[in-house]
């Protein structure tokens, strides 16, 4: 059977459904990783990346209750950004 071969503009209509599934969150890197559903990246929104925040993962920005570190997360992002993050539901 020949392989299936898509052209660009199905290849981008496809991506339009495309996600990421953050899962438990525990293998994802949260300054690095593009995972809030687009090609924003933590990291690049952040004026400095305090020593260590390097290998955070998603649920460290997530507390004990299994909700976002909202005061965490706004003294380090901009608060458009933290707007967009609290959308997504918390691992």
């Amino acid at each position: 059977m020949l392989p299936l071969l898509l052209n660009v503009a199905t290849r981008s209509y496809i991506s339009l459904f495309e996600e990421w599934a953050n899962g438990d969150g525990c293998s994802v890197k949260a300054c690095n990783d593009r995972w809030l559903g687009d090609s924003t990246c933590l990291a690049d929104s952040m004026e400095k990346i305090h020593h260590g925040m390097i290998h955070w993962k998603v649920p460290d920005f997530v507390d004990i209750d299994c909700k976002w570190k909202v005061n965490t997360l706004l003294n380090l992002l901009l608060s458009a950004l933290v707007e967009r993050l609290i959308l997504v539901p918390p691992p």
